[in-house]
């Protein structure tokens, strides 16, 4: 995955997502994402589970206590549910996510698990 790389760090429950100009950081603890895409960044607030999303007609659903969100941008979906939170990406033609072949990443209680491209 030359564009699209994913790594994961069980100690700090980190993510780092490169996808072109993409970045996503996911620091454990707080559990905050920053996502920024040109002008495009999102803000994840651990505890009430908000979203702020600032990229045009991009929106993201942030639902407390079930923790899911749902993201919609173009044809970038993304599905958060609670429990082992799923987490679906899909770019371009394909489908691009934290698991090589599957595109599928589960978050366990306590650590998280991933497979780099």
């Amino acid at each position: 995955m030359d564009t699209e790389t994913s790594d994961w760090k069980a100690d700090t429950e980190t993510s780092d997502w490169k996808a072109g100009i993409k970045t996503s950081d996911w620091k454990a603890g707080t559990k905050t994402s920053d996502w920024k895409g040109g002008t495009k960044t999102s803000d994840w607030k651990a505890g009430t589970g908000t979203s702020d999303w600032k990229a045009g007609t991009r929106t993201s659903d942030w639902k407390a206590g079930t923790g899911t969100s749902d993201w919609k941008a173009g044809i970038k979906t993304s599905d958060w549910k609670a429990g082992i939170k799923t987490l679906d990406w899909k770019a371009g033609t394909g489908t691009s996510d934290w698991e090589a072949g599957t595109g599928t990443s589960d978050w366990k209680a306590g650590r998280d698990t991933g497979a780099a491209g």
